[in-house]
């Protein structure tokens, strides 16, 4: 692959180490561009596995970040909140504010139209995203009054980047 071509050529070593490497990765990683993609995403670390010298593995996961996208997954809903009480605009804001701090995900909230947001989350996997949208979902259903108008519709669903 041309990462470790040009892993190669930055490290002067020769055709025999090239093939070594290819091996020992797709031996841990399953397939070459597995490990590429592992490499680009969380760094040199997941290669200590493999006993490299930490300039290989320097050189792997920073040339590995410059080439490959790692695939991103977005799923979305359009909610639909409001309030009744006197203070509701204020309480709608802090709902949506409070629900758009998950950890392990991109949340962007923004403004449809009264009394409707569009809600994307962005994540690393399918899986990832999906539970995040369902807790922010839950923070703004909690934050809502008993009395209050929550509904929402699924929306987004799509992967961009990486490999198809």
């Amino acid at each position: 692959m041309a990462i470790i071509e040009a892993v190669k050529k930055k490290l002067g070593f020769d055709d025999a180490h090239e093939k070594e490497i290819g091996r020992r990765l797709e031996n841990e990683f399953g397939s070459l561009y597995s490990a590429l993609e592992t490499a680009a995403r969380k760094g040199e670390k997941v290669l200590a596995p493999l006993g490299l010298p930490n300039k290989e593995a320097e050189a792997i996961a920073e040339i590995a970040a410059e080439k490959i996208v790692p695939p991103r997954y977005e799923v979305g809903a359009l909610v639909e909140v409001s309030s009744r009480s006197p203070e509701g605009i204020e309480q709608v804001k802090k709902t949506l504010m409070a629900a758009a701090s998950a950890p392990s995900a991109e949340v962007h909230i923004t403004y449809a139209g009264a009394p409707r947001y569009r809600v994307r989350i962005t994540a690393d996997d399918y899986k990832q995203a999906e539970k995040a949208l369902d807790g922010v979902l839950e923070k703004i259903k909690d934050g809502v009054g008993k009395h209050d108008v929550f509904s929402f519709k699924r929306e987004i669903s799509r992967k961009y980047g990486g490999s198809s």
